[in-house]
């Protein structure tokens, strides 16, 4: 039985076209004569005051949230995995460094 995918509606059709548009801009400016001198001029342009706009109203939010929300259940998380398999790996190491140090002693030989 074929899917029956319904038409789109206006605002779906507007919505990805400005997408689009959105997205390749960067591309046909490339493709057109002088692109390079134009987005040489853009970047100069607008990056310091997207790099403004970052630096004081973006990185001081996420940073907070990734140090009281993110941190403490990783940190958690971190040392139940130590505290559960930590011996277990130690022995694991362990027994991997000696079967290298008798195959190393063997083809010494």
């Amino acid at each position: 039985m074929p899917v029956r995918i319904p038409a789109a509606q206006a605002t779906e059709v507007f919505s990805f076209g400005v997408a689009g548009v959105g997205a390749f801009a960067p591309i046909y400016m490339m493709l057109a004569p002088g692109a390079e001198e134009t987005m040489a001029r853009h970047t100069t342009r607008w990056a310091p005051r997207w790099e403004h706009v970052a630096q004081r109203y973006i990185s001081p939010p996420m940073q907070n949230t990734v140090r009281k929300h993110v941190t403490p259940p990783v940190e958690r998380s971190m040392a139940h995995v130590d505290r559960i398999a930590g011996p277990h790996m130690s022995r694991a190491a362990q027994n991997a460094d000696r079967r290298i140090r008798n195959g190393i002693q063997r083809f010494q030989k």
